[in-house]
């Protein structure tokens, strides 16, 4: 779409947009593909030439660090596994529930081939967009209310995903389609989700 010319460019310079997610932008986004995409993200913090898999490898000592700092009173400090989730194995979903930015369904699946609601999309962005946001953001009530009351489809908004729009429209990485419009059960498209994450990477 023309709105998301520059952007999709412009995170295609800064390596935010793995090969195969080049095209068809207009079409819905997958859980996997997001997931992918959060990946990547997370990867534009390391230096140059950095790959995935030295990247988990630094989470990986990070994390023994701080289990042995810090014992069992961190409770989300997970060890690597396989076969986390029951339809799929691959080493990102593993990684990206070890480290917190992902989780499954009630039954143990991940269904990564699923489209995501716009909805759906703020809470996982919001997993990687946090751990780069410096101080203070859980205190501010305000700035929540301000967001979610905007909007005239806020009672489409779910509940359990009020907080993540919220902060994820006020911090400009996720719009509504217009100043009153928000549209939270529309699918996400990747040149959305493309446009979202190179949001994120321009402000932290």
């Amino acid at each position: 779409s023309p709105w998301a010319v520059e952007e999709i460019s412009r995170a295609i310079e800064e390596g935010l947009v793995p090969e195969h997610l080049q095209r068809d932008y207009q079409q819905p986004v997958t859980r996997g593909e997001l997931t992918e995409l959060m990946a990547y993200y997370e990867l534009y913090h390391e230096p140059e030439s950095t790959t995935l898999g030295e990247m988990w490898a630094k989470k990986d000592e990070q994390y023994a660090q701080w289990r042995e700092q810090y014992g069992d009173s961190i409770s989300n400090l997970r060890y690597y596994q396989e076969n986390i989730f029951t339809d799929t194995n691959e080493e990102l979903y593993n990684r990206m529930y070890q480290f917190d930015r992902i989780s499954g369904y009630p039954d143990g699946t991940f269904r990564p081939d699923e489209n995501i609601t716009r909805a759906e999309a703020a809470v996982l962005l919001w997993s990687v967009l946090r751990e780069y946001i410096s101080g203070g953001y859980m205190t501010a009530e305000g700035w929540y209310t301000q967001a979610v009351y905007q909007f005239k489809d806020i009672d489409a908004i779910p509940e359990w995903s009020e907080y993540y729009v919220a902060w994820m429209w006020y911090l400009g990485c996720i719009k509504g389609y217009s100043e009153t419009i928000y549209g939270p059960e529309d699918l996400m498209t990747r040149e959305q989700a493309i446009a979202a994450v190179m949001r994120m990477a321009k402000r932290w």
